[in-house]
């Protein structure tokens, strides 16, 4: 896929947000910015907002990302 701008998601249609964009998009919603993660099986859409992702321990922000990728690929939690 190309890279898109930053998209807001409450403004595409819940259908679209899988086909539309790709796992590491910077995606806004309601102000809030974070990185678009993925479609779980059962649709929900897991976003990774940037206010949560900030100070996260120890293991820090990679682990924090690729824990909620994996995530949204329905993979066991690490």
């Amino acid at each position: 896929m190309k890279f898109q701008k930053t998209l807001d998601i409450w403004a595409i249609d819940r259908e679209e947000i899988a086909k539309k964009l790709q796992p590491g998009q910077w995606v806004t919603a309601g102000g809030a910015r974070g990185v678009y993660c993925g479609v779980k099986p059962g649709g929900t859409v897991v976003v990774m907002w940037e206010g949560n992702a900030k100070g996260r321990g120890p293991r820090g922000y990679s682990w924090y990302r690729r824990m909620l990728m994996a995530y949204a690929k329905g993979e066991g939690l690490r």
